[in-house]
């Protein structure tokens, strides 16, 4: 696959401009960031006379023209900012619309500090403003630095098998560090031209004069002079040292000697032509040359139409480089090649700038590693195609292959950006099995292809609901008002009750085992900051299932994949993008075995692990806001449509139970799991009609409900229970309504003790006497620990031995000892629920009474 150049950065705007040399130098006042201390050993003690020229571009070159090693200065510019499109095309120099600038990414800042930002050869930017002229170094840092960021990313676009950065100084090795420097008129007769800004710099800068000496070895310095395009009408000018030799260590374009170039406008392309210059670009020998320090190619950073002897000669601008603005060197045979040029290329024999020092080594691009975690899942004619990116530290994925491959040995290919994480196959045939692979590529190659771990076979969609007229296959199971309106399902009026989805509604048709389920969501503008909507799936009932909620909020509650379980709502995944309210989503969620991911879009938001559900119907909700939805479609295997209603599996009390204890409760036990019990769907009514009051309970681990009246019952009452089923009343899980049902019981007299033995307040009571308790009806719980006998004085109870009389209601307590003479003796018979009570449950009233023996 043919992999293009990266894309230019996005304020790659302009052209280069030609370019000689150089700087300027600093006047009394001025202000660093930071200070460097000059090298002592490196200042020139030339004490040459300076005499001030006009601006005349010829005369200008001769005033400036000097001989270092094997160096012109001004060999070959500057260029009139005509050649380029004038001064129009160029001209940027308001602080405002520079400072409009992105701040740059880390990664960025870390090419651009490469190895620390300080040791070796380094680009060093000097802010230069005429002292005549306002200083905006506050206002153009950020966008110089912006600039120099687009410089750096022009060059790394070259090639994407190689990463190779400029070399800048750095402050703290976090960002370009940037000098601000006020440039000094050089003649004495007041007019200030741009030749006395560039001497004052080239004084400074190379011959070690002026009230600040810069001079440091292994520096390439570059100014951008502000405000100064009336007095200049070139582009820039920079050094080009005329060696061809391909050595580094010999060329004189990489030894170790200041050097320096210029530029009159804030713009990527001159400065990076300048340091080109300033690095070797474009030697005379090249193929491409025009003779005068330039190429000719249309597009190339070095080329333009510069008058050199090539376009003297009748040479014209070629355009190999179309549609490339500001590529750097497009035959990659005249000065950059990145890596070992073939033997048969110039930059094999002559100087390559690629091996300049103020360029960071060469690090070639590896192989990417195979793609992990590849998922195929079927669609309605279609594929899901999902898998995981690379791990950190891994190779860079430029790209990402998918072949889908039919058993006829037709193909399918699709291929994204390396930052994709899901495609979608269509076209494909239902019924037919696919086998799909992915691979990863980059510039130096591809990685294995890994297939899916089965072959994927798409199918018909098991639900499709486009809304155009109804939802007749959905049921609402609480909350607002749902509603086809405008060819979309609508939620109004939600409810803002406690519960996860306050607001649910469900298609009829169950889905079973892997799935895909798409639909677009659109939650209500409101004054609430978290308006949301749901997508509901594998549901079993208002307390069991799984929903992806999608939120403006984002908290551990919203925004997120969520299991709900016996009513409780636990996050098994967070989506860290908020959503926009009144904006329609696509959702697409995907089910194998247990992985379960969400996708927004094209954009994997989680991928999480949970098998607790494995099967259930989908639709929709919200927590308690508005929403609008549409589009769903469903593709898997369909569990069934649920068309079974419940019923009670067991009742208590029974029907026409007798004697019910007064304070039992009624309860009823479904054959499925239901909702919508409530008071008035459970109800309790006395002989009278009357509706007693009473909580209603529903526990959905045991499918029972429960009725607890507020009050014991009357004794020896009848009541009547009912259960009233209906498609908002008692229902199951598929909306399927309970058959309003019945039943009635009666409950049980509160028993008395009839007859006392001895009586009440007996005297001369037999010693050796029995004690005895005649109910009112048959008993329960009578026993030692409730029929007891105590000395009324000490209160130390009497032993004794209870039993009933026969299948008489008599209970008798026979003492273990003789009782003392002439004493007070206490009976106590003690009721209650778990005391003495009636075969009914129903408990007598606690009773004491006394009596005296004799002697």
């Amino acid at each position: 696959m043919t992999i293009v150049r990266a894309p230019r950065p996005s304020r790659i705007i302009r052209r280069a401009l030609a370019a000689l040399a150089v700087l300027a130098t600093i006047a009394a006042s001025f202000t660093l960031l930071p200070t460097d201390v000059a090298d002592a050993s490196s200042v020139s003690d030339s004490t040459a006379s300076i005499v001030r020229t006009a601006p005349d571009l010829a005369k200008l070159c001769a005033r400036l023209k000097i001989t270092v090693a094997k160096t012109t200065l001004c060999s070959h510019g500057p260029d009139p900012v005509a050649a380029f499109g004038g001064a129009a095309k160029l001209k940027q120099t308001s602080a405002l619309e520079e400072q409009r600038v992105a701040a740059a990414p880390a990664s960025e800042l870390t090419a651009l500090c490469s190895a620390g930002g300080v040791s070796g050869k380094r680009i060093e930017v000097i802010y230069g403003v005429p002292q005549d002229r306002t200083n905006r170094f506050a206002e153009m840092l950020a966008p110089l630095r912006d600039i120099m960021r687009q410089v750096n990313n022009n060059l790394e676009a070259v090639d994407a098998a190689t990463s190779q950065s400029y070399r800048f100084l750095c402050t703290n090795g976090a960002d370009v560090t940037v000098r601000n420097v006020t440039l000094a008129q050089v003649g004495t007769d007041g007019t200030y031209t741009f030749d006395d800004y560039v001497v004052s710099m080239q004084n400074q800068v190379e011959r070690g004069l002026g009230p600040v000496n810069y001079i440091v070895n292994d520096r390439l310095y570059i100014t951008y002079i502000d405000q100064i395009q009336d007095v200049y009408p070139y582009g820039g000018q920079g050094e080009l040292t005329g060696d061809d030799q391909p050595s580094a260590a010999a060329n004189a374009n990489n030894d170790s000697r200041p050097r320096y170039s210029m530029s009159a406008y804030l713009d990527m392309s001159v400065i990076a032509h300048e340091i080109g210059h300033n690095i070797g670009a474009v030697q005379d020998s090249a193929p491409h040359s025009t003779k005068g320090g330039h190429c000719y190619d249309e597009n190339d950073l070095m080329c333009y139409d510069d008058g050199g002897p090539y376009f003297a000669l009748g040479g014209r601008l070629t355009f190999t480089c179309v549609g490339l603005a500001s590529a750097v060197d497009c035959h990659s045979e005249d000065y950059y090649y990145p890596g070992t040029p073939p033997a048969s290329n110039y930059l094999a024999t002559h100087w390559n700038t690629a091996n300049s020092g103020f360029l960071s080594p060469i690090v070639s691009v590896v192989k990417p590693s195979p793609p992990t975690a590849v998922t195929a899942i079927a669609g309605d004619a279609r594929v899901f195609v999902g898998w995981a990116g690379p791990a950190a530290g891994a190779p860079v994925v430029d790209l990402y292959n998918v072949v889908v491959i039919a058993p006829s040995g037709d193909q399918w290919l699709w291929a994204g950006d390396g930052s994709e994480r899901t495609a979608t196959i269509n076209g494909l045939t239902n019924g037919t099995p696919y086998t799909v692979s992915v691979s990863a590529e980059n510039s130096s190659g591809s990685s294995a292809r890994v297939s899916a771990p089965t072959t994927v076979i798409p199918k018909v969609a098991a639900i499709r609901e486009t809304f155009t007229s109804s939802a007749a296959n959905f049921t609402e199971i609480r909350g607002g008002t749902w509603a086809v309106a405008s060819g979309r399902y609508s939620l109004t009026a939600p409810s803002t009750a406690a519960v996860p989805n306050a607001n649910l509604a469900l298609q009829k048709t169950v889905m079973a085992g892997d799935f895909s389920v798409m639909a677009t969501g659109m939650t209500v503008a409101s004054t609430s900051p978290w308006n949301d909507f749901s997508i509901v799936f594998d549901y079993r009932d208002a307390l069991n299932y799984y929903f992806a909620n999608f939120s403006e909020g984002q908290d551990a509650a919203s925004n997120g994949l969520f299991r709900v379980s016996r009513g409780v709502a636990a996050q098994i995944a967070d989506f860290a993008p908020t959503i926009t309210a009144n904006t329609f989503y696509s959702i697409r969620i995907e089910r194998q075995g247990a992985a379960i991911r969400v996708f927004r879009g094209t954009t994997l938001l989680a991928a999480a692990a949970d098998a607790t559900f494995s099967s259930g119907r989908v639709g929709f909700g919200s927590k308690n806001d508005a929403a609008k939805f549409d589009d769903l479609i469903v593709t898997g295997t369909i569990g069934g449509t649920d068309t079974t209603a419940p019923t009670v599996a067991a009742k208590s009390p029974v029907s026409l139970a007798t004697r019910v204890a007064q304070t039992a409760n009624t309860s009823a036990t479904f054959s499925e799991a239901v909702q919508g019990v409530s008071p008035t769907t459970m109800r309790l009514k006395n002989a009278a009609g009357s509706t007693v009051s009473a909580a209603v309970s529903y526990d959905a681990a045991t499918r029972i409900a429960t009725l607890n009246p507020s009050a014991s019952l009357a004794p020896d009452a009848k009541y009547a229970v009912s259960l009233i089923g209906g498609a908002t009343a008692i229902r199951d899980g598929a909306g399927n309504p309970l058959v309003s049902t019945g039943w009635s019981f009666t409950t049980g007299p509160a028993p008395t003790i009839t007859v006392r033995t001895p009586s009440s307040g007996a005297t001369g009571v037999s010693r050796i006497a029995s004690i005895s308790a005649t109910f009112s009806e048959g008993m329960a719980g009578v026993a030692a620990s409730t029929f007891t006998l105590k000395n009324t004085v000490t209160g130390a109870r009497i032993a004794g031995v209870v039993s009933r009389s026969g299948t008489t209601n008599k209970w008798i307590l026979n003492p273990g000892s003789t009782l003392a003479a002439r004493t007070s003796f206490t009976v106590t018979v003690t009721g209650g629920t778990t005391m003495v009570r009636d075969l009914a449950g129903n408990p007598v009233s606690t009773s004491t009474w006394k009596f005296t023996t004799g002697s």
